[in-house]
């Protein structure tokens, strides 16, 4: 599950990632945020990249079951992901939430 902002204005807000089952995604690496500052490279599987390069994303990413993934939610600075009630279950997951520097 991925969703990308690259332009001014975009506006994302207000996704809702909820209730699915996500197995081993992004097996090539998401190299899209390579030209941020610093640069930001999700290189490894993960169940849900939300990524922006300049307009702030807010989204609510939670219920879900995310296996099999080095990351199960990677986000880029900028973005805002709810991720509480009801929590996400994380099966084989090396690092649950992260967010790029």
């Amino acid at each position: 599950m991925t969703v990308h902002a690259h332009s001014p204005g975009e506006n994302l807000n207000g996704n809702v990632v909820q209730g699915n089952r996500i197995g081993t995604n992004n097996i090539d690496g998401d190299p899209d945020f390579a030209g941020n500052t610093p640069p930001a490279i999700d290189a490894l599987t993960t169940g849900v990249i939300v990524a922006t390069a300049v307009s702030p994303i807010a989204i609510t990413i939670e219920g879900n079951q995310i296996e099999n993934d080095s990351y199960g939610v990677w986000t880029t600075p900028g973005v805002t992901a709810t991720t509480s009630s009801p929590a996400n279950a994380f099966i084989g997951v090396g690092t649950p939430i992260f967010t790029a520097p």
